[in-house]
């Protein structure tokens, strides 16, 4: 992917040359924070094997792919495991903290890798979890990196989780293009559309048969203008443009329904296996709507919440490190039992 760190390191090296080669060490933004906190580089294994710098496989910097492109491996501080106790306020780099006296926990600096710890995906091999934000991350855990020209071909990817298991997944536009297009709707019609009006609106015709490619680069621009790039597309593609504003809610809702059904499908067909069930969690659990559709469409029965699992995924990551729980199982075990988990 264009945002991945390999490309902008290199784009740094090519055009600020000068900065480049006064470069001490490279840390990424969670390493970055407990760096200022605790005086002490490492590199979180989660957050780097994001970076296309990592190896799957081996669980280490990639000295090939180092060497192409002529980035020095001293650059990279040590690899580190989610949950490795960073160090202490008291040698931090922030004066105002030192007096705290406070251990920092380096958690999975990739927050899905904190978040699928709350879902069944990481305990059941058989089930697909999904974070649905502004971004859709689709996929499952395997016993080991899943490298082929097919998971290529379909831009799956491989990340590692807690407890270096590994993720297979896809990144997908998730919620960006139905939160652009509600807020600049709201700003045409001079109100924002409540998420209940969008949902009755869309629950009117569960049949329409409009379509975007969500995962085109134009839905995920910052600039997009998202009518605009949904007429364009529809037009270029010889299908018909709503009646109502209020039907592009719809024409989002399925699109995203159907790039998930997609995905599944080639997550399957590269694993050579059947999933059995879904797991979602994010923003888009919230929406009884979008859950509903999505195990229609996908004949998988799903599970959704908690919503903020990111912050729970890191919370007990502390807790299991500092020894205020006994086990992850443990840890999770106790959010579950609040965090209001419905099924579909």
């Amino acid at each position: 992917m264009p945002i991945n760190s390999l490309f902008q390191l290199i784009t740094l090296k090519e055009l600020y040359g000068e900065e480049w080669s006064r470069a001490c060490k490279v840390l990424l933004m969670p390493d970055l924070f407990n760096y200022m906190l605790t005086g002490n580089m490492a590199a979180e294994e989660t957050i780097l094997s994001t970076t296309q710098l990592f190896d799957l496989k081996e669980r280490k910097m990639s000295r090939e792919i180092l060497k192409r492109f002529s980035i020095e491996e001293s650059l990279f501080p040590p690899v580190v495991k989610a949950g490795t106790v960073a160090g202490n306020t008291r040698k931090g780099r922030i004066e105002a903290l030192k007096g705290l006296d406070v251990d920092v926990i380096s958690v999975c600096g990739h927050d899905t890798a904190s978040a699928v710890l709350l879902t069944d995906a990481f305990r059941n091999p058989d089930c697909l979890f999904l974070s649905c934000g502004t971004w859709s991350l689709l996929g499952g855990l395997t016993e080991q990196a899943v490298i082929s020209t097919e998971g290529f071909e379909h831009s799956l990817t491989n990340e590692l989780g807690y407890g270096s298991r590994n993720l297979f997944f896809k990144n997908i536009t998730g919620l960006y293009l139905l939160e652009k297009f509600r807020k600049q709707l709201g700003e045409r019609l001079g109100r924002t559309p409540r998420y209940d009006e969008i949902t009755a609106f869309v629950q009117n015709d569960w049949e329409d048969c409009r379509l975007i490619d969500i995962e085109e680069p134009v839905f995920g621009d910052e600039d997009v203008d998202a009518r605009k790039a949904i007429d364009a597309y529809l037009l270029r593609t010889g299908q018909g443009l709503p009646r109502e504003e209020m039907g592009y809610f719809k024409i989002i809702y399925q699109s995203l329904v159907e790039t998930y059904d997609k995905t599944v499908k080639a997550i399957e067909a590269v694993c050579t296996k059947k999933y059995n069930r879904l797991h979602i969690i994010g923003g888009g659990a919230k929406s009884p709507l979008l859950c509903e559709m999505i195990a229609r469409r996908l004949s998988l029965p799903v599970t959704a919440g908690p919503y903020e699992a990111t912050a729970l995924g890191n919370i007990i990551t502390q807790l299991v490190a500092l020894g205020e729980v006994e086990s992850m199982e443990e840890g999770l075990e106790s959010a579950w039992k609040p965090a209001g988990v419905c099924r579909y």
